[in-house]
This record gives structure tokens, C-alpha cells and sequence, in this order.
């Protein structure tokens, strides 16, 4: 068996399919990430290179060979945070060029309806964030807000704000990876990865902005907790619907429920 080790990144692993392509043999070949691995006896070990022109003709064969909608499965898959994801993509593409985009909906085989697990999983998590995300607004006008996903939703999302929230200036952070989405208003969204001292010290200074108007801030959610349990009908109260509707892992950083950007930040 050959393994191609990959980092976790989506032109790395487009690269280490290209590799793993180039082989011939699929049924002896597998991709996986590089600092996840756990290596096995008899097996030979291939360190990838990232080069762009590979995965740009990778991108180029899937939109081009199968759509634009099987590249977006493809993508999703990507976004996963499950340790084989590498190799259900690898798998995801020797299916649909071999039987064509019709491959998307065979879910009866097992390497697409893996596939269809995990972009499903990509998807339902993203959709509660678009719901629940909640932005605290600085004094200098910025919105922030932060996520603790399990997948990396924070792209799907940052396209979903950037859409609602063009005029505004806002910044999503993502707790679990370290790394953020910037909106500029009226500019595209991009993506910045900083180390955890860099992001305390960023995160003491926006603390400054935000304490200077927490008071008004502070009124505001009051005024929605009051609304809330004044429309309230007491008999109709469900907590278990509640719970079905708006998971506990959600209410963390939403203010309704005490919560705040800045609790365990600085």
C-alpha cells in the first residue's frame, strides 16, 4: 500500500490526489493527513509537495469532467473535521470519474454516501451558525463575533455575512482553528491565521473598544430578554423542542443567554 501524507489543507490534498493518480492503481493507493497518521507496517510512506499548477488542474478536471455542484460536495468534504476526509475525497473523484456526476447521488456506495455523510454534517453545522451567530459592535463601528465549530464552517459562513453584511466592517472568529474571518465593508471577506499570543494581544486591545459602549450594548440585550419572556406563552413552553431547535453547544456565545465574545478570550 502507498500512503500520501498531506497537511491539512485543501491545495495540499488536491496535490496528493494528483500524486496518488498519477500512480495508476487505486485500489493499493490512500491518501491521509500528515500529523494525524498513524502509520502502519509494510506500507510506503510518500511525503507531498504543494504545487498550484497540480491543484489547479484539479479543480479544472472535476468543474470541467463533472459541475460545478460536484465540486461543492467536494469542497464540503474538505471542510470536515473527520481524520479520513483526504481519502474520501481521493475516493469521492476515482467514482465520479469513472461513472460521471450521476456517482453524486449513489448513496448505496459506500465511498459516496461517506462522502455524503460529511459534507451533510459540513452543512447542518453551518446552517445553525448562519441561525445563531450573534456580533457584539465595537466602539470603532466592528462587529464581532465568535464560533467554536467542530467543522471549519467558517468559509460557508463568512460568504453567508458578507452577503447580509455588506456595509458593515466585521470579524468572525474561530476559536477552534485560530483563525478569523475579516470583512471590510463593501470589500471581500479573507481569512487570517495568527498565533495565540498575536490574537491576546488583538483581543486586549478590541476589549478596550468594546468596554467603552457595553452599557449601551448591555441595555439592548435586556430589552430583548424582556420581549422574549413577555411573548412567552407559559403553557406552551417546551424545553425539549428548545433544546431539538437550539442546541446547548449553540447558546455558548449567543448574548440572550449571558454570553459574551470576550468570555474566555483574554
Amino acid at each position: 500500500m502507498q500512503i500520501f501524507l498531506c497537511k491539512d489543507d485543501f491545495e495540499w490534498i488536491l496535490c496528493g490526489i494528483y500524486d496518488a493518480w498519477c500512480v495508476g492503481d487505486h485500489s493499493q493507493t490512500r491518501i491521509e493527513l500528515r500529523d494525524t497518521c498513524q502509520r502502519e507496517l509494510f506500507c510506503q510512506y510518500t511525503e507531498v509537495k504543494r504545487e498550484k499548477e497540480k491543484a489547479e488542474k484539479v479543480i479544472r478536471s472535476v468543474k470541467r469532467k463533472l459541475s460545478d455542484a460536484y465540486f461543492y460536495r467536494f469542497y464540503q468534504v474538505f471542510l470536515s473535521c473527520d481524520l479520513d476526509k483526504a481519502d474520501v475525497m481521493y475516493r469521492m473523484l476515482i467514482k465520479g470519474f469513472s461513472l460521471g456526476v450521476r456517482a453524486l447521488d449513489m448513496l448505496q456506495d459506500p465511498d459516496m454516501a461517506r462522502a455524503f455523510e460529511l459534507a451533510r454534517a459540513v452543512g447542518r453545522e453551518s446552517h445553525f451558525f448562519t441561525e445563531f451567530l450573534r456580533f457584539e459592535k465595537m466602539r470603532n463601528g466592528i462587529y464581532a463575533a465568535r464560533i467554536e465549530p467542530k467543522n471549519n464552517v467558517l468559509p460557508v459562513i463568512a460568504d453567508h455575512f458578507s452577503d447580509r453584511l455588506n456595509p458593515e466592517h466585521f470579524f468572525i472568529y474561530d476559536g477552534t482553528r485560530g483563525e478569523a474571518v475579516i470583512h471590510p465593508a463593501g470589500n471581500p471577506w479573507f481569512l487570517l491565521k495568527l498565533s495565540p499570543k498575536e490574537w491576546r494581544e488583538i483581543f486586549q486591545e478590541m476589549r478596550k473598544q468594546y468596554h467603552s459602549c457595553r452599557e449601551t450594548q448591555e441595555d439592548y440585550q435586556e430589552l430583548w430578554r424582556l420581549f422574549v419572556d413577555t411573548i412567552a406563552v407559559e403553557g406552551r413552553i417546551n424545553p425539549k423542542l428548545q433544546r431539538q431547535m437550539m442546541p446547548y453547544r449553540y447558546r455558548g456565545y449567543m448574548p440572550e443567554f449571558g454570553s459574551s465574545f470576550w468570555d474566555d478570550l483574554c
